[in-house]
């Protein structure tokens, strides 16, 4: 009789380890597809704000582009290279710009050769303005008539010398000189 109990208990030990053999594998299976599920999610997370993201910043330079477009058709600025009697109206113009723009923290023209002919806030004026002269070069070659965004990504460190090194953006817009109102 004994022997049959131990036979007994022996078959509920391997029953009960085998099921809970089998509750540890299914509790792994079921935590692992969990993190699998949870590992998706975020990446399509991630990939909304993404989306997200790159959908505001292309709605900033779009409204960015509205801004500038009356600037960029201003005959008046388009004739200050050449008639410097207009410098305060640039200014104005310049300064009306940065101030009521989020995305622009200063504005300058530049006509191509090493100076500025006007700039605000007026620390652009004294710019190395050797960087941006070829890439003014470059965009006035182009005579565009559509305004399109370029971007010029240059190290504060080759226009200004007593700046902590970081990369600032740039984007120009050409003055349109064919302009007539």
């Amino acid at each position: 009789m004994k022997a049959n109990r131990s036979i007994v208990d022996e078959i509920k030990r391997k029953i009960t380890a085998l099921f809970s053999l089998f509750l540890v594998v299914l509790v792994a299976m079921v935590g692992f597809s969990l993190m699998q599920q949870k590992a998706t999610l975020e990446q399509e997370d991630v990939k909304r704000t993404g989306t997200s993201l790159i959908s505001d910043f292309k709605a900033q330079v779009n409204e960015l582009i509205y801004q500038v477009a009356p600037l960029s058709e201003d005959h008046i600025l388009s004739t200050l290279p050449s008639d410097l009697l207009f410098t305060q109206y640039a200014v104005k113009a310049l300064t009306n710009l940065v101030d009521n723009t989020d995305m622009v923290k200063s504005a300058f023209i530049n006509d191509g050769s090493v100076f500025t002919v006007e700039g605000y806030p007026f620390d652009t004026l004294r710019w190395n303005n050797s960087v941006f002269s070829e890439h003014a070069n470059k965009v006035l070659s182009q005579q565009r008539r559509t305004l399109r965004i370029d971007k010029l990504v240059v190290p504060v460190e080759s226009i200004e010398k007593n700046r902590l090194i970081r990369p600032s953006c740039f984007s120009p817009f050409p003055l349109d000189r064919n302009y007539h109102r």
